[in-house]
Formats: C-alpha cells, structure tokens, sequence
C-alpha cells in the first residue's frame, strides 16, 4: 500500500495505525470534497448521502468476498454483507439444511486479526 498502488486497493496492514495515503476499512463517513476521486470509484456503494458523504468499506470482523456468481450459484453483489455460514454436524455427519439440533464444530482454522486499509491517493485504475 503506497503511492504506485490504485485508488480503492485494499490491503491488509499488521500494524496498528494506516499507512500514509490509506484509511483503516472501518466504515468512515468521508466528504465528497475531501477526496473526490475515491468518491468517483466508490460512489455510495458503501453508504453516505452521494451529495457530501460517502463511506469506506467497513471490514472489521468481516471476510471480503469476490464481487459476482460463485461456482455454487450464490450471487455476491458489491457492497453487501452476507452472515458466514458455519459448517455443522450432527452425530459425526454433516448437516443437510434441516432444522435438527446440531453441535457447531471448529474447523481448525486459525484467525489472526489484522487491519485492512484503503488506498486514498494512488494511481488512477484503467479500465479493461
């Protein structure tokens, strides 16, 4: 994250302050008039009014998915949130989508909280 990336690049960051020409994805409420291109690339997509405000990505406690249709059908839009699904078993099966009880089960995956942060100033992303 620096000057040679695009404007509205994400990336994560392990330290506990934003890198310069970067903002922590924490769902800020920005002014149009203090950054106007990142408005141009974001537009409202995330929140704000579209006249004076607009808003950051907000991905705290979040997992960033791939805008578009997933191999399984689902649709992610940009700029929704969606609950994570948890893997659930019962008596040592998976779970089929019924209403039984169930026991959720760790995965083993391990987390590790970082911060992400936007590109506030950068290079300007040529289109395809």
């Amino acid at each position: 994250m620096g000057p040679d990336d695009y404007y509205a690049s994400i990336g994560l960051t392990a330290s506990n302050f934003a890198p310069i020409n970067t903002a922590f994805c924490w769902g800020q409420t920005m002014a149009i008039s203090q950054n106007n291109a990142l408005f141009a690339l974001l537009g409202t997509t995330y929140g704000g009014d579209g006249r004076s405000t607009y808003m950051l990505p907000d991905l705290r406690g979040a997992v960033p998915v791939g805008a578009g249709t997933a191999s399984n059908g689902e649709t992610y839009v940009q700029g929704a949130t969606e609950p994570l699904a948890l893997a659930s078993f019962s008596n040592g099966q998976p779970e089929k989508a019924t209403a039984v009880p169930t026991q959720l089960v760790n995965s083993g995956a391990a987390g590790l909280a970082l911060n992400y942060a936007i590109t506030l100033a950068g290079i300007w992303p040529p289109r395809p």
